[in-house]
């Protein structure tokens, strides 16, 4: 009578795993490859100053793979998804990152400078509706070719 008990725990036990590997394993395995080489990007990956976008669309997501510098006056004109700095850095050069964010900037690093000629603008966005999240900036705020520090001094 065991005999006939264990024998049955294991052929429900063989089922259950046969079953499980069914699911589990494709049909056929033959046409199953794997290129481990294939390393393109994502469309929306950001390597290099001329890479970077002039307008980001909402529901978009574009992520910073390296350190950029921007050529003079290049900026984001709108930028409604989300820039993703992934704790890299962008370099300015004479105009703030974006000039309209109702988007998200995140996990980004601003340096360089930017030209403050009226109103009063940032580094990282000139009009800000949207958010900006652990991100800093260094950069030097210029004001008709001094810094905004001597500036203010007088």
């Amino acid at each position: 009578m065991k005999h006939k008990a264990v024998t049955q725990r294991i052929l429900a036990w063989m089922l259950a795993l046969a079953l499980l590997f069914t699911g589990i394993l494709p049909a056929n395995t033959a046409s199953l490859t794997v290129n481990a080489a294939n390393t393109t990007k994502s469309s929306n990956e950001i390597t290099t100053a001329e890479e970077f976008p002039t307008k980001i669309p909402a529901g978009e997501t574009y992520t910073l793979t390296a350190d950029i510098k921007l050529a003079d006056g290049q900026q984001i004109t709108d930028l409604a998804g989300t820039l993703d700095g992934q704790g890299h850095v962008i370099t300015l050069s004479g105009k703030a990152l974006a000039e309209n964010v109702s988007g998200t900037i995140q996990n980004l690093g601003v340096a360089g400078s930017v030209d403050v000629t009226s109103g009063y603008r940032g580094s990282i966005a000139d009009n800000l509706t949207g958010t900006i999240q652990n991100s800093y900036s260094q950069a030097k705020s210029m004001t008709t070719g001094k810094l905004l520090a001597d500036w203010l001094e007088r």
